[in-house]
């Protein structure tokens, strides 16, 4: 669903959709795996919106996932520079 509000250019619902998928709801019987990516995509929707300090968790939520992953994944090294950029504002 958030691609597709993407897609018809509501960022503000795309990231209401991520935020949703990321936490967890324990009244939920839902149970799946958090997709560890949702949080850079929302933290690039974040940034977008202005909203340093959101952008700024989500991104080393991510970061913090991703620790041991190989250092030359493209969202990865992204992710990287996006947060330098960011904390150095």
């Amino acid at each position: 669903m958030a691609r597709a509000y993407l897609k018809k250019g509501n960022i503000d619902k795309a990231i209401d959709e991520y935020e949703r998928l990321i936490h967890f709801n324990p009244a939920s019987k839902d149970r799946r795996l958090m997709y560890p990516k949702y949080h850079y995509y929302v933290a690039r929707l974040y940034q977008e919106k202005d909203k340093k300090e959101s952008a700024v968790k989500h991104l080393n939520q991510f970061l913090k996932i991703w620790k041991n992953a190989d250092d030359d994944i493209p969202e990865l090294i992204d992710a990287r520079k996006r947060l330098e950029e960011l904390t150095n504002q």
